[in-house]
């Protein structure tokens, strides 16, 4: 007999998907979901954590019904990849608000870059470069968030 979960990965990708939907569908409603002019602040969160709670069922459904691939069952899990981007992302979360934007973009950039197969340094700085530059035009310029720049600077 056969296991029940045919794509392990699409599955445990649901699975994921599912948990982070119920998760912040359930913080959702720390917010009014309406008020008397219209939508209120959770209304959004929910909606968005209800779309992620289908899209996990869907996925859940698909590993569990549609055959995976045969070079699947042969690759282990990335430890160290998935490792260097959850690292960057919380020492992003960090630097933003201590080091400001100037620090935290190529920091993320350059400590995630090589978690990929693909890595080459030439590149990556170029992306930190261009990334810190995008991300100062369109979050700081654009939409005037108060994201501090480079506050050793103030």
């Amino acid at each position: 007999m056969g296991s029940l979960i045919r794509a392990p990965k699409e599955f445990w990708s649901g699975v994921l998907f599912l948990f982070i939907g119920v998760t912040f569908f359930a913080l959702s409603f720390e917010f009014p979901l309406l008020q008397r002019r219209g939508i209120g602040a959770g209304m959004f969160p929910a909606v968005v954590s209800g779309c992620l709670m289908l899209i996990g069922v869907v996925i859940i459904a698909r590993g569990a019904l549609l055959k995976g691939d045969e070079e699947e069952a042969g690759h282990p899990i990335a430890w160290k990849a998935l490792a260097a981007v959850v690292i960057g992302v919380v020492l992003f979360g960090v630097l933003i608000r201590t080091a400001g934007l100037l620090i935290a973009v190529p920091t993320l950039m350059l400590l995630v870059s090589p978690a990929s197969t693909k890595f080459k340094i030439i590149p990556a700085v170029l992306l930190a470069v261009f990334m810190t530059g995008f991300c100062w035009l369109v979050f700081t310029k654009g939409l005037g968030l108060p994201i501090p720049v480079a506050p050793w600077l103030d």
